[in-house]
């Protein structure tokens, strides 16, 4: 027969129980020790699938021994040391003993059934962090923290879908944390299609993350998180962590970008809600600033985005503010005196700007050396080349800047022409057309890629291109020498109309857009009024730009040249 002590020591095994109750003669008192040990050494701490009657330690055995050590929480959110003892004090384990050196940290995620202290017994992945490096890095990795707040009223409405679940790409350097909770929340969309439904979004936000690191070279997805139309929000780089969204502001704000084109439209009621409920959410884990100030991308930088109705709509939130934003930005604005003295500087609607030593100017700024020629003059003044876009014959012009199509910068800085563009050369880009702005958006960035990783050219080749969604997206735009025609890109404007026409022609709108562009040109002074038009294909003779019939079409246009250039 047992003696008392092992007769103790088995009743945490309910193998060796079963068998004491049994009373099987064949269990010798050394055998049953030996079995409880072995039962005891296999319940390892890592193991997420054993349930607790596999193990043989039942909970009920355990009581709290001293409730003013700590609190504890049954949904497995501790915050103090708790002591744990046996209720019955003769049965004693010596196995697992607190560690000598307590870490400041600990996180438990999807855990149930977890006891701290002298006795540990874990079923679930446990996580120690040491050394955070500030306050809003520790509520950012403290992952118990923030799912216990997303359980709460009205955050329960997020619908996050993880990086993972995306399957996104692993930055390619580390995440650069905030130092403080964000001051800006900036609202923004991604110029894009929009979808429906989640394959449809997770396609879209691999597509942006992937263009966002391959050609902007940026180290991760430019945004911290994404809405789509079918309700889900996406994390991007996610909470606590500086952007690429909105340059001069990224280490203070909160990139938030819905995602497709609103300017006409607004994206769907439940994407609305998700992003008013996204932000409530950062707030309460601490991620956003309480005092948070909400804008509009285009109130940070000169963009449409996020688009005209949208941005109606934002304006109706809560903490949206027309403001100044110098104030919540001067931590990051350069302090730097100019590395030389400049003859002429022009400003115009400028933010963050400082010139010499003491003068701040509220915008961008325009630098212009006493070597500059006539044409860059021309361009660089907004209020002239304004003036003349507000021209009644000009209201049909639809021209997209490049900052609004996702661009590209140049490698290096364009050039200027010397004086006004002697010809204009027409091209189309023999690739597939689109009747949409996202579609051609994605054409127009997909050239530049082309153009500059494989071309290895500075930038886009076209001073401007032409969709058949009658919108004139602006290249290197006007004035600045292009890479579309050798031998005539010093003294020439490159259009290039977006699509294959060798059977076909754009529609009379897009043909149209065409001809006004060429006439503002001319008006603004960046074309000679006595300029001559050509197609690519007469100036170098194997070339197949534009496609026949858009060739046929400009031969009836003004100032067409009906010879070929030697």
């Amino acid at each position: 027969m047992m003696n008392e002590n092992n007769k103790q020591l088995c009743v945490l095994c309910q193998n060796c129980q079963s068998s004491n109750n049994e009373g099987s003669a064949s269990e010798t008192s050394e055998s049953c020790v030996s079995k409880c040990q072995q039962w005891l050494e296999s319940c390892s701490l890592n193991d997420e699938t054993r349930s607790e009657s596999s193990c043989g330690l039942s909970s009920s055995i355990f009581e709290r021994a001293d409730t003013a050590d700590g609190d504890f929480y049954q949904n497995g959110i501790i915050y103090d040391r708790g002591v744990l003892a046996l209720s019955d004090t003769s049965g004693k384990i010596e196995y697992y003993e607190a560690p000598s050196n307590p870490n400041q940290n600990v996180i438990i995620k999807d855990c149930k059934n977890v006891l701290m202290g002298s006795l540990t017994k874990v079923y679930g992945t446990v996580n120690i962090i040491k050394n955070e490096s500030n306050t809003v890095n520790n509520m950012v990795t403290n992952n118990i923290f923030l799912n216990g707040i997303a359980e709460m009223v009205p955050t329960k409405k997020v619908n996050v879908v993880p990086r993972r679940n995306w399957v996104a790409q692993p930055p390619i350097d580390p995440p650069v944390a905030l130092a403080s909770p964000a001051k800006l929340v900036i609202i923004s969309h991604t110029a894009t299609e929009h979808a429906l439904t989640q394959a449809e979004n997770v396609l879209l936000v691999r597509n942006i993350q992937t263009f966002h690191i391959e050609s902007r070279r940026w180290s991760d997805i430019a945004y911290n998180y994404l809405v789509g139309c079918d309700g889900l929000t996406y994390q991007g780089r996610g909470w606590g962590v500086i952007g690429a969204h909105t340059k001069g502001y990224n280490d203070i704000a909160v990139g938030i970008s819905f995602i497709g084109c609103f300017l006409r439209t607004l994206p769907s009621e439940s994407a609305l809600h998700q992003a008013k409920a996204l932000i409530e959410w950062g707030v309460e884990v601490g991620a956003i600033d309480k005092d948070y100030v909400l804008v509009g991308h285009c109130q940070c930088c000169p963009t449409e985005s996020p688009g005209r109705r949208l941005f109606e709509e934002i304006q109706t939130w809560d903490h949206w503010r027309s403001t100044d934003l110098q104030k919540l930005a001067k931590q990051s604005l350069p302090q730097s005196r100019p590395s030389k003295d400049y003859s002429q500087v022009m400003m115009y609607k400028c933010k963050k700007v400082l010139v010499g030593d003491v003068i701040k100017v509220d915008g961008p700024i325009y630098i212009n050396q006493s070597a500059a020629s006539p044409i860059q003059e021309i361009v660089t003044n907004k209020l002239f080349v304004n003036e003349v876009a507000k021209r009644e014959e000009y209201k049909a012009l639809n021209v997209v800047k490049r900052e609004n199509w996702c661009m590209r910068d140049p490698i290096e800085s364009h050039e200027y022409l010397k004086e006004p563009a002697k010809f204009v050369v027409i091209l189309d880009t023999q690739t597939l057309c689109s009747f949409t702005r996202e579609g051609n958006v994605m054409l127009a960035q997909q050239l530049q890629d082309i153009h500059i990783d494989e071309k290895r050219w500075n930038d886009i080749a076209y001073n401007f291109l032409i969709g058949c969604d009658s919108r004139v997206y602006e290249g290197r735009g006007w004035g600045t020498i292009g890479a579309h025609t050798g031998g005539y890109n010093s003294k020439a404007v490159g259009i290039a109309f977006i699509g294959t026409f060798d059977n076909n022609l754009p529609t009379p709108s897009v043909l149209d857009q065409g001809k006004s562009l060429i006439k503002y040109g001319v008006d603004i002074g960046v074309i000679d009024p006595d300029y001559k038009l050509y197609a690519h294909r007469q100036i170098r003779p194997q070339s197949v730009y534009p496609g026949e019939q858009l060739f046929k079409e400009i031969q009836f246009w003004d100032h067409w040249c009906d010879h070929s250039r030697k």
